[in-house]
């Protein structure tokens, strides 16, 4: 009796001891092999870039957007590559991830908008949207000016639409200053836009109109309910 309860003892005690390392392992971040009875903690770096090759043959393109990745690709590997990012605990796997979607409105005007997120530790990843409209004819990059005969005046038609847009939307969710605030007539709001024959589409990223649990929005306009706004030849 005496050596069955010490057997039983000494695997409560092995057990709890293997308890305890694994416990212990994941505080630091990582990850207990139990086969080996080894602690393995890894860091890892991952980008993942969409690079719209297909009109690369124009050099506006070709430089805005290699610029853009450019910038990208080395402010995310300067913040995750620092000695203080390796310290413990792990912080797991640093990434990011930058694809690009093609709108058009003709076969010289194109939108591209990519869609960027990472992550370089904390809560959650992060994630925003950064577009680019061109004139391939012109070879010149439009800003949301040149969609418009004022853009002053354009923006205070805009506003109303994308704020009952995104109220209704957001149901529950949604917090009248905080949709204020994000979608208020200041140019820096809408600067992540495309457009095609038909509608005129604003991008909004986590945090910029709701919590982050939200998440990004898309507000599609009909280009009929602006075309008193906007300039030719997108007023039809």
């Amino acid at each position: 009796m005496k050596t069955l309860f010490a057997l039983f003892a000494l695997v409560v005690l092995g057990v709890s001891t293997v308890a305890a390392q694994e416990d212990a392992c994941y505080q630091k971040g990582g990850t207990w092999n139990a086969d080996e009875s080894k602690c393995v903690i890894a860091h890892s770096i991952e980008a993942s870039i969409d690079h719209p090759i297909e009109l690369a043959q124009h050099p506006i393109v070709e430089q805005t957007v290699d610029a853009f990745i450019n910038e990208t690709r080395t402010q995310f590997l300067s913040s995750v590559t620092a000695p203080e990012m390796f310290a413990f605990p792990a912080p797991g796997g640093f990434f990011l991830s930058m694809a690009h979607d093609e709108y058009r409105f003709s076969n010289d005007i194109v939108s591209l908008v990519f869609t960027v997120s990472d992550y370089t530790g904390g809560a959650h990843p992060n994630s925003y949207y950064q577009t680019f409209t061109f004139d391939l004819a012109q070879e010149r990059l439009l800003t949301l000016d040149d969609l418009f005969v004022d853009g002053v005046v354009a923006l205070s038609v805009i506003f109303p639409i994308v704020q009952q847009d995104l109220t209704e939307r957001l149901g529950d969710m949604a917090d009248a200053s905080w949709i204020e605030q994000g979608t208020g007539v200041v140019p820096e709001n809408y600067r992540n836009f495309a457009i095609t024959p038909d509608e005129l589409i604003f991008f909004f990223p986590p945090y910029q109109v709701a919590a982050y649990a939200a998440g990004p929005f898309e507000v599609h306009i009909p280009l009929s309910a602006i075309s008193t706004v906007l300039a030719a030849p997108y007023s039809g």
